[in-house]
């Protein structure tokens, strides 16, 4: 799949994607490598920001645009009608950070809260003190506590739909590099496990909860590793 491109810049890589999709929207044969010629000669090197602009302005904030695939065909996700949650693969310099930046934006525009995980500390500085980011973590202890109070705030939402309740706005959490957010959370773990406490990180507890969560909490997480 085409990447959307970064509009601060000239080009950007393929980004060789992973997504769960309807293969029956998409064009050419599917072989086991993911390697068919036919499909890939026709993928767009490079997907601007103008040419997929109509479709994110007209889609509803359960909806992402993740770019082009063949014949410039534009992949989105739904995830009140497809699945809550995306996890996309991309190889190393595809394009994970530039993609994540487009699928912020695009959830800011549409005026959904918006948390962010990077590991890497320095990926997505640019949303520091943007309005709706409600969570920029970089550091152990803060990826550590922010997946804590969101694994709260499930229950919260959980509780307020049994009692008739919307359970609260729609949350993108955007998790950048998600073996490296493990080893993380493994580490601050190993460091500061009480004597009597459990052996596995609450922390990743509680983001297999939130990825295990169905689209009525209005929590969803896009993985990208």
């Amino acid at each position: 799949i085409g990447q959307v491109a970064n509009p601060d810049q000239d080009e950007t890589n393929l980004a060789e994607t992973g997504q769960v999709a309807n293969e029956d929207s998409m064009a050419g044969q599917w072989s086991d490598d993911g390697q068919d010629a036919a499909v890939l000669a026709n993928v767009p090197e490079l997907v601007t920001i103008d040419s997929v602009t109509t479709i994110m302005l007209a889609t509803p904030d359960s909806v992402l645009v993740l770019g082009q695939a063949a014949g410039g065909q534009t992949i989105t996700v739904d995830v009140d009608t497809e699945a809550p949650h995306v996890a996309i693969s991309c190889g190393t310099g595809a394009g994970k950070s530039s993609l994540i930046r487009s699928l912020v934006a695009q959830a800011l525009r549409n005026g959904t809260d918006v948390c962010v995980i990077d590991p890497k500390r320095v990926s997505q500085l640019w949303v520091r003190g943007i309005p709706g980011v409600r969570a920029y973590a970089r550091t152990r202890e803060e990826i550590y506590d922010l997946l804590l109070q969101l694994g709260a705030e499930l229950e919260t939402r959980y509780e307020s739909i049994e009692r008739g309740g919307t359970g609260g706005r729609r949350m993108f959490l955007f998790v950048e590099e998600s073996n490296l957010v493990n080893l993380a959370l493994n580490e601050h773990w190993l460091s500061n496990k009480p004597a009597d406490g459990p052996k596995r990180s609450p922390a990743r507890d509680a983001l297999g909860k939130l990825l295990f969560a169905g689209r009525e909490a209005k929590i969803h997480v896009v993985s990208v590793f």
